[in-house]
Parts: structure tokens; sequence; C-alpha cells
């Protein structure tokens, strides 16, 4: 049974990171202490954050006005419910953009923890294939899991898809590797992933020489 470790500071066990040992609450996380593409890939999930946070809510905004403009004119005959229909459309839509903020704001812890989990957890050969989503317009790339090399059988943690970011018009030399492989007709690869062992989603895959960092955050908000 293993010992419980209480911050120093706060007295609290629950905030310290098991891999780093580290107190988040008391100290946490910043971007500038992340190294190489674990920095690159929090910059992405960054500007993401803020894009899925203040674009959204100006599209709403823009739809709401130009309807209730069209539905208050004299010549319109769009009924009352309608406009109710629309106008609560629209509130879903901006809820939906705030909880996607908040439920995404762990991801530098994310990307933190991944920084030892590269250097201190065994890899696992896995069969992929990167591709990006949505016919280039997706807000993330896309990483398929086929198969796990040798027989010791697929862990329970590797999930079948992960995803990391990107940003719509991202300039494809940031990814070479997704950029080759993109073609369907284009078979998948073997590279290395790295596992995250207590947190589902996160993981740093190595293909073709190219390192690419994905977290649940990734997965759940940006594809």
């Amino acid at each position: 049974m293993g010992l419980t470790v209480n911050c120093p500071v706060c007295h609290r066990s629950d905030k310290i990171d098991s891999l780093s040992n580290r107190c988040l609450r008391c100290s946490p996380v910043k971007i500038e202490e992340l190294e190489g593409e674990f920095q690159t890939f929090a910059n992405l999930s960054r500007r993401l954050r803020i894009y899925n946070l203040i674009f959204p809510p100006l599209v709403v905004f823009a739809v709401i006005v130009v309807f209730l403009y069209y539905a208050l004119s004299k010549s319109s005959n769009i009924s009352v419910l309608i406009v109710w229909v629309v106008l609560l459309s629209a509130v879903g839509l901006e809820l939906i953009s705030l909880l996607s903020f908040f439920f995404s704001r762990n991801y530098l812890t994310d990307y933190f923890r991944l920084q030892f989990v590269r250097n201190s957890v065994a890899p696992v050969d896995v069969l992929v294939r990167p591709s990006s989503g949505n016919s280039g317009r997706s807000t993330a790339y896309l990483i398929k899991v086929f198969e796990v090399r040798g027989g010791s059988g697929r862990p329970g943690n590797l999930l079948e898809r992960y995803f990391f970011p990107s940003i719509r018009g991202q300039s494809g030399s940031k990814f070479p590797t997704v950029t080759k492989l993109n073609a369907k007709s284009h078979p998948p690869v073997w590279g290395k992933v790295y596992l995250d062992p207590q947190v589902s989603g996160n993981a740093v895959f190595e293909i073709n020489g190219e390192v690419y960092v994905a977290t649940r955050q990734s997965g759940r908000f940006f594809s």
C-alpha cells in the first residue's frame, strides 16, 4: 500500500501529480516549462481554446441579430415557434462553447505529465495511420491505431483513435509526417506510443522521426 504524499504548503494530497511529485495547486504549470514538441502542441491548444471561446459567440450573436431583424419585420411570416427554436439553439451552441473552454482548462497539466511519460514509460510498437480530419477543415489531426506488434496483447488504455490540435489553414510543414501520409492509398506505418498510465487519452507518438502529442482534451473538444 503506497504512502500518501501531502503538499508541505497546502497540505493536500489530491493535487500532487503522481509522475513529477509536484503540487499543481501551489505550483501551476506554465507553458514556458514545456520543451520542444510539447510546447508547440500546447501553444496550438491554447490558441484553439481562445478561438473556441471567442469565435462561436460572435457567430451566434450575428445570427440572432440577423434572424430577429427579419423575424420582427412587418412583412415576415416566420412563426413565434421558429423564433424560439433559433434562439434556444443559439444559446445551446454558446453553452457548448463555454463548457469546451472550461473542461479543457487542465491542458497544460496533461502536456507536462506527458514529458515525464515519454522519459519513464516503456513504449508500445503500434501500427498507425495519421491523417487530417474532415477533409482538411478540422481543428484536429487524427491518428488511427490498427494493431500492436508482438503477442503481448493490446494495452487496456490504448485507444483506437487519438487527436492532436491543428489550426484551420495551418501550414502542413509543421506536420510533415501527417502531410506525407495523408493520402488514403498510403499504407499504415509502424511507430511507438508512450501511454499515460493514469490518464486515458494522453499519449506521445513517435512516427518516422516525428513526435505527436495527444491529450484527452484534444480528443474531446478538437475533433
